[in-house]
């Protein structure tokens, strides 16, 4: 019979958990900031970016969120010592799904809004 191992709980560098942290702080406030402008602007590496209003918007910062909290989550179970990694693993996989697709149906509300002129 095998013997279990001793559970070894995750090690990050501090300076990736604070990384993550300032990031996922540095998302909520920029979305904080944009919903209560009713304007959210995301850059783009090879174009201008968008600039989403309306329902696009909050979609959007739906998305913007589903990645603060990855990156939380990443912070967190480095803070946990129990053996449960697989349960943020599995919060991680479908926050970001559901991040994505949220990013996904903004990208299309956006652009229907423009068509639809």
């Amino acid at each position: 019979m095998k013997k279990k191992k001793a559970h070894q709980p995750n090690k990050l560098p501090k300076k990736i958990l604070a990384t993550f942290f300032l990031l996922s702080a540095g998302i909520l406030i920029y979305t904080g900031i944009a919903l209560v402008k009713g304007e959210l602007y995301v850059p783009g590496k090879h174009s201008k970016g968008i600039l989403l209003h309306g329902a696009a918007m909050w979609f959007m910062a739906g998305a913007f969120c589903s990645a603060a909290c990855v990156l939380l989550s990443e912070v967190v179970d480095h803070a946990d010592e129990r053996d449960n990694e697989w349960k943020y693993e599995r919060f991680r996989l479908w926050t970001g799904r559901i991040g994505w697709t949220l990013f996904g149906c903004a990208i299309l509300l956006h652009l229907y809004s423009i068509l639809a002129k």
